[in-house]
């Protein structure tokens, strides 16, 4: 997981900054970024 977020951070920084704020919004969010993997 942290090696993946290391890339993601790198790759796609946007990315990166949405998974953080849908983390403190909420899940919803996350599956859509996890769909997108």
């Amino acid at each position: 997981m942290k090696l993946n977020r290391a890339i993601k951070i790198r790759l796609y920084p946007n990315q990166a900054q949405e998974e953080m704020l849908n983390k403190t919004f909420g899940k919803k969010g996350n599956l859509e970024l996890n769909n997108k993997e």
